[in-house]
């Protein structure tokens, strides 16, 4: 039997998943380890020993590696949820990523200073200390991100709000508007897929979290012979608002980011819009004659 089918027995009925379950395991032994690391340096030996915090930090590791893998195993029960709730999960598991490549190799470097009796001291106590502080914010991060997912956007409590006609005849109006988060990454959209309704507003949200400028163009039917952008416009007789960003409107709609940049368009496609688009970055490739659509910065647009 799948390990994950027997674990997921184990938990009782009222629980999702095991995760919500362990997740406040390693919040409290890290936050206890710095604490109990700080007041090390004002108590004496005998009150606290530097191996009892080295075996909490230990412990600490090895909840948080149980917990990093038992949320990718609740990710995978997550179906048919909404853009924004699928984005805000990817950014949580991407904190938590973080934070566990933290917390795991600094207590190996602990586990190995502990042996070392040469290179202990308070001042490289002090500086671990120090660096220990910036993987609580780390935790924070991704406790802050991982708590948006149950209060924000329902998940993991039983009942995982539906990207459906069900969401529909609760909303006080079927033209609320559609938000849809996008990144711009060098040299790459996330996701990569976007579906898009016909005759409702729809604000895409665009972040740049890359090194250079990026650009978001929408089209079809190839490539146009300057190379920039497609032959095709999605936004052709198609009125967009956009806050943030460099927009360029001739000879089609385009919009460019600066690293960092967040900005915003809003727009109503109409039903003669629907098909299968594609969406693309032309900006130059370094001093190459390719653009960064040439290696791999394009994406799929389905409108419905």
């Amino acid at each position: 039997m799948d390990l994950s089918v027997i674990i997921m027995s184990l938990i009782p009925q009222w629980a999702p998943n095991v995760h919500p379950l362990l997740v406040h395991f390693p919040i409290a032994l890290f936050f206890f380890a710095v604490g109990m690391d700080f007041l090390s340096f004002f108590l004496p030996e005998s009150w606290w020993s530097e191996r009892a915090t080295l075996i909490t930090y230990v412990l600490g590791a090895i909840s948080v590696v149980v917990v990093f893998f038992t949320g990718q195993m609740a990710a995978g029960t997550l179906h048919n949820i909404s853009n924004v709730a699928k984005h805000a999960v990817e950014e949580h598991a991407e904190w938590a990523t973080w934070t566990l490549w933290f917390f795991v190799i600094y207590t190996l470097v602990r586990l190995i200073m502990s042996f070392m009796k040469s290179i202990q001291g308070l001042k490289l106590h002090i500086v671990m200390f120090l660096i220990s502080l910036v993987g609580l914010w780390l935790l924070t991060e991704t406790g802050d991100h991982g708590g948006k997912l149950v209060y924000k956007y329902g998940l993991n409590t039983g009942h995982q709000p539906k990207a459906s006609t069900t969401a529909m005849k609760t909303s006080p109006s079927a033209t609320d508007t559609v938000t849809i988060p996008l990144t711009l990454k060098d040299y790459a959209y996330v996701p990569d897929t976007l579906k898009i309704p016909t005759g409702k507003p729809v604000k895409i949200m665009l972040k740049n979290t890359g090194k250079m400028i990026h650009e978001f163009m929408a089209g079809k039917g190839g490539v146009r012979s300057d190379e920039h952008g497609f032959k095709q416009s999605l936004f052709s007789k198609v009125s967009v608002n956009n806050s943030g960003g460099m927009v360029e409107t001739d000879p089609s709609f385009m919009i460019d980011l600066k690293p960092g940049n967040k900005a915003s368009i809003s727009f109503t496609l109409p039903a003669s819009k629907k098909g299968t688009w594609k969406m693309g970055c032309f900006r130059q490739y370094k001093k190459t004659d390719k653009t960064h659509y040439d290696i791999g910065m394009k994406g799929v647009i389905i409108v419905k």
